[in-house]
Formats: C-alpha cells, structure tokens, sequence
C-alpha cells in the first residue's frame, strides 16, 4: 500500500534525521550514521561500512534496510565523479555506490545488499522481504521495475543527481 510506504519512510525519515524534513538531505561532511547496535550474540555480527552518496536512491534502499534492521554501520560518503581509494577497491568492475563492506568483504547493488542483510540479520528487526515466496518474488518484480525507471531518469536528466 502506497499510504504504509510513505508512513515508513516518513517515520524512519524521522528517526534518522530527527527535526528535517523528507526533501532535506544531512551534512554529507559527516562520516557515521547512527543506528541502533544489535546484540553481539546475533548471528552476521561485525564491522559495517557503507560507502554512498547520499542523494543516491539505491543507498538510501540500503540505509532504509539497515535501519530496518536496527544496526550499526560507519556511512562513508563517496565521490562517485572522482572515484576514491575505497570506491575502486571494493568495487573495481562497476566503481559505482553503494558498497556495503561487511567483515572486510564487499558486497554491490543495492538489491543483493538488502537481501545479504535480511538474511544475515534475520534475527534482528522485522523481515524486509516477504516470507511468502510469491509475494518476495513480486517484491523483488517491483524493485527492479523501479530500479529501471529510475536509472532512465537519471540518463535523460543527469542533472537531477
């Protein structure tokens, strides 16, 4: 439902940057987020490390599941133009954000990144995909419906990002 969307990411727009409003966008000078830590005993505990760019649409998919998710990850926000040390190391082929960098090992695409941690972190918050195998599947159909669309925005009007 479009009205349970928009209440989500209002509210977890709310947690995360607490007084600002949906349009604004944090310093990006800023290198941590803050989350909530989850318990060290819960299975895929470690060092997260985002690399992203904040006005990134597929970041934020990653943020939002983190947040989901309840845990704590370093932000690092890359210069997607001039692509850094870190950009080329953890993800050499596309050099593109986001990178979830999990235990040292890297991780691309925002879709297998959410789905890595809704399976790594079961445990921990709410399910970010269905249980029903029809309904994640149609979850996935509709992401990547919306991935392609965006990603034809951003080729007609680059200036947008």
């Amino acid at each position: 439902d479009l009205l349970q969307t928009y209440q989500l990411v209002t509210s977890l727009n709310d947690y995360i940057y607490p007084g600002q409003p949906i349009a604004s966008y944090p310093n990006p000078n800023r290198v941590t987020d803050r989350a909530i830590p989850i318990a060290e005993t819960m299975a895929g505990e470690g060092d997260l490390k985002l690399l992203g760019l904040l006005v990134s649409p597929f970041v934020t998919r990653v943020r939002l599941a983190l947040h989901i998710k309840g845990l704590s990850y370093e932000y690092i926000e890359t210069d997607v133009l001039d692509k850094g040390e870190l950009l080329l190391r953890y993800n050499p082929v596309h050099k593109k954000v986001p990178v979830l960098i999990h235990n040292g090992l890297p991780l691309c695409e925002s879709q297998v990144i959410v789905q890595y941690v809704d399976e790594v972190w079961a445990a921990a918050g709410k399910p970010i995909l269905p249980a029903d195998p029809y309904a994640r599947a149609t979850a996935r159909f509709w992401a990547a419906y919306v991935d392609d669309k965006v990603r034809a925005c951003v080729r007609l009007f680059p200036a947008l990002l």
